[in-house]
């Protein structure tokens, strides 16, 4: 949210940060495996997070309904923890987005 850093202290390269939402690529994300698991929404996977391309939201998605969501424009981040029975779950994913 503060571009890596805290304070002025750096935690993660901003280079790395814009390179995981500049740089991922939205044909090979939708001819993938996964796409019908996110509703079919505008997005792209890279550096290890799924970003929603039309609203600048980054997110990492754990199984069981683990999830952490960082939202630029509002400058929000949000952790949820959970504990659903499938690993991974279409429906409940979807309701999470």
């Amino acid at each position: 949210m503060q571009g890596g850093r805290r304070n002025d202290n750096a935690i993660i390269p901003a280079a790395w940060i814009e390179d995981m939402f500049a740089n991922g690529d939205p044909k090979a994300w939708s001819d993938g495996d996964l796409v019908s698991y996110f509703g079919n929404r505008p997005m792209h996977y890279r550096n290890q997070w799924y970003v929603l391309r039309d609203r600048a939201i980054a997110f990492g998605l754990g199984v069981y309904g683990q999830n952490v969501f960082v939202d630029r424009a509002n400058e929000i981040v949000v952790a949820k923890v959970s504990s659903q029975a499938p690993p991974l779950d279409k429906r409940l994913i979807d309701l999470t987005i």
